[in-house]
This record gives C-alpha cells, sequence and structure tokens, in this order.
C-alpha cells in the first residue's frame, strides 16, 4: 500500500492565489508525511517552491486539477 495524497476546496479566502485549494499527504500507516525539514505535509505546502503540491498543480489550468473524472460507487 502506498501513500495518500489528498486535495479538497476550502472555504473562500482560505487561499485565494490558490484556488482555496488544501494538500494534505498520509503515508501507509495514517500518519502525516513530512518534508526534509519536519514540517508536515498537510495546507499550503510548499507554498511558492519549485516544487511540490502546489507547484505542480498551478499548471493543470485554471482550477489546478488535471481532470475532473471521479470514482462512482
Amino acid at each position: 500500500m502506498g501513500a495518500y495524497t489528498v486535495m479538497f476546496r476550502r472555504e473562500p479566502g482560505y487561499d485565494p492565489e490558490d484556488k482555496d485549494w488544501f494538500w494534505v499527504k498520509f503515508l501507509p500507516d495514517g500518519s502525516l508525511d513530512k518534508m526534509p525539514n519536519g514540517m508536515p505535509m498537510a495546507g499550503q505546502i510548499a507554498k511558492g517552491m519549485d516544487e511540490g503540491c502546489i507547484a505542480c498543480h498551478q499548471c493543470g489550468g485554471a482550477d489546478l486539477v488535471f481532470t475532473s473524472d471521479y470514482l462512482k460507487y
């Protein structure tokens, strides 16, 4: 089992520059992953960096997503 990375939209004003998206990465045991400096990978992680969640999703278009296909159960 691998890690799980989640993004979801928060309330308007949370992070207008990044369309109010929140990112978090969980390890297989359910704990939060951490950046090399020990900072938990949750929230506005890697904001302004050339790598990481936000930097990659800024290439995803106007809504910062690459696809809008959802699993339906």
